[in-house]
């Protein structure tokens, strides 16, 4: 996933300590690529690039810092719920931090290290939220955590509403009084966002957002996004209520644009309407309901896409902190209903609960397991989101690459899913190159090749240039591939196979002195190929130089003992200078040898 690109390949965490100063004054994404997309997370990063000074490359270290901090998160949670519902039964508080810690929608955030931002926003949240507990109000501990939960991610600043709410419904001040206590907070916050726009503003200009990376803007207008938005998250809802089928990805086209008559759409705003007005109803009259509630409406709003588009379409890390909110109404209403509110027993709704947290473990257990590897993970999700087009070409790909790796077995299956892939996204470059080499594993062609000009059509690329090169040979089509080559060469990209094949192809016209060129290069770029330095002296030798080709000959046999062609060639090549004697001895190591 984004591991890659906040950790492996990142230059600033690669750095360690010393790229502190780099991460605290650029955007997210800056020390893996210039992508600039308005997000400013540096703490998540500093964290990174500490792990790496210490122990890089290691992946186990960095999965146990993740588990230790969300195990602390948990726990974290627990003590500040038994402080916030001080007069109320201590199973309630256990029980709400039970459900949270197992809920499976929070598999990608533990799993995937990227999403450690997540992990600090929440805790940091929750250690502010101790402080203001404990001051009954602000203090200089509740600004600081608050600003290292916006460091952390910038959806933290939803939490100033919700502290005002629970001054007013949890603790019982007035309006003004609230207002007084998170007033420093909403300084906090103005501090932050100056930073964080200071630093947005000096790098690159901000990329907007396309189809591909949140689908609703393919839908046709912005009423059309707005009722998409509404029914994403009453999906969001649902694998809340009935966690099973998550993705990694729910990108274009899985979920369709909604229309006023799309039935999904009216349950989704049903509920929604239905919940929002529980809470108003609740608002005075069982405020720990409602404040639950309007929990889960703040902190999901600036991910739902409702009141603008953000960079994805639907998440289960967008449902993280959001899930706490409807856990403590739920639980809330379950102890108040069974009368143990109050008590300290633990009473048959608390072995509700643990009947429900066993069954919400069993499914994290199992959701778990598809996040061992990037393969296991497309795979098994390609299942859930059968209409998503990254995921189905997430899943070719794994495919593609398994076959190639043994003989093309599978390669009908990753056709198949490539085909699937382009059809639901006929724009998408990479699925019409992947596409397009599984064709020419198949020997298609001129498929292969319509495919990759299309590609290359829409994304320039000297990797699909290199492809398409290598197809046009197939189809003796020497001029274009060569064309295509000198490209790619001249952007100095290549791989292995470029000069080999580039050289074989003036070798053919004739045009030995290219060919000899062309293989040198070769030679310099990749010095232990053996087959480059056959070719070279090839080359030389049919341009009657000789004497030049006897060390290249010489050379490809020392990289290579089981080259024993090279023996022949060398004698061929002594007996064209006339020397017969070497000429002989060479034909005789071969003939003994070969």
């Amino acid at each position: 996933m984004d591991d890659e690109a906040v950790i492996t390949k990142n230059l600033f965490v690669k750095k360690g300590f010393a790229g502190f100063s780099d991460i605290f004054t650029t955007f997210y994404w800056k020390g893996y690529w210039d992508a600039n997309s308005g997000l400013y997370r540096p703490l998540s990063l500093i964290v990174f690039a500490i792990e790496w000074a210490f122990f890089p490359e290691k992946s186990s270290f960095f999965h146990f810092v993740q588990v230790a901090l969300y195990t602390i998160t948990v726990v974290a949670l627990y003590n500040m719920l038994c402080r916030l519902f001080k007069e109320t039964n201590k199973w309630l508080s256990f029980g709400i931090a039970l459900l949270f810690a197992l809920h499976p929608l929070h598999t990608e955030v533990v799993a995937n290290i990227k999403s450690l931002d997540e992990v600090l926003s929440l805790l940091f949240f929750i250690l502010s939220t101790n402080w203001l507990i404990k001051k009954d109000g602000y203090s200089w501990q509740s600004c600081l955590f608050f600003f290292l939960a916006l460091l952390s991610k910038e959806g933290a600043i939803t939490f100033i509403p919700v502290w005002f709410l629970l001054f007013i419904q949890i603790k019982g001040q007035s309006v003004i009084r609230a207002f007084k206590n998170v007033l420093p907070l909403l300084i906090t916050g103005a501090i932050w966002l100056l930073i964080r726009t200071l630093v947005i503003n000096s790098g690159s200009p901000v990329v907007p957002y396309t189809y591909a990376d949140n689908s609703i803007l393919a839908c046709d207008d912005l009423l059309t996004q707005r009722l998409t938005a509404i029914t994403i998250l009453g999906k969001n809802l649902l694998h809340f209520i009935y966690p099973v089928g998550m993705s990694y990805d729910y990108s274009y086209p899985q979920i369709p644009c909604a229309t006023f008559t799309s039935v999904e759409l009216w349950l989704a705003l049903i509920f929604l309407l239905a919940l929002l007005a529980t809470a108003i109803y609740y608002f005075k009259r069982k405020p720990i309901i409602s404040f639950g509630i309007f929990f889960f409406y703040l902190t999901a709003i600036l991910t739902s896409n409702i009141l603008f588009t953000i960079g994805a379409t639907m998440a289960d890390r967008f449902m993280f902190i959001p899930l706490l909110g409807l856990l403590i109404a739920i639980c809330y209403i379950g102890f108040e209903a069974s009368d143990n509110l109050k008590n300290r027993k633990a009473g048959l709704i608390s072995v509700s609960i643990l009947g429900v947290a066993i069954i919400l473990g069993m499914l994290t257990h199992n959701n778990n397991k598809a996040w061992e590897s990037n393969d296991i993970l497309f795979s098994t999700h390609a299942k859930n989101v059968p209409n998503s087009a990254r995921a189905q070409y997430n899943y070719g790909t794994v495919l593609l690459n398994h076959s190639i790796n043994n003989n093309n077995d599978g390669i009908n299956n990753a056709f198949e899913t490539l085909s699937i892939a382009n059809k639901l996204d006929p724009k998408n470059p990479d699925a019409k190159v992947n596409l397009g080499i599984t064709n020419y594993r198949l020997q298609n062609f001129s498929t292969a090749a319509n495919l990759l000009k299309e590609a290359l059509h829409i994304k320039k690329d000297d990797m699909t240039r290199l492809s398409l090169a290598d197809t046009y040979l197939k189809l003796k089509q020497q001029d274009s591939a060569i064309a295509l080559y000198k490209q790619a060469l001249k952007n100095n990209v290549y791989n292995e196979n470029t000069h080999v094949r580039i050289g074989a192809s003036f070798f053919a016209a004739k045009q030995f002195k290219q060919a000899a060129e062309m293989f040198r290069q070769g030679t310099i770029a990749y010095p232990s190929n053996s087959e480059l330095w056959m070719n070279y002296g090839n080359s030389l030798a049919a341009d009657s130089d000789f004497k030049g080709a006897i060390p290249a000959f010489e050379h490809a046999y020392q990289i290579n003992p089981s080259q024993k062609t090279a023996l022949y060639y060398l004698a061929l090549t002594y007996h064209n200078l006339g020397d017969d004697n070497k000429a002989n001895t060479f034909m005789q190591r071969y003939q003994t040898e070969k």
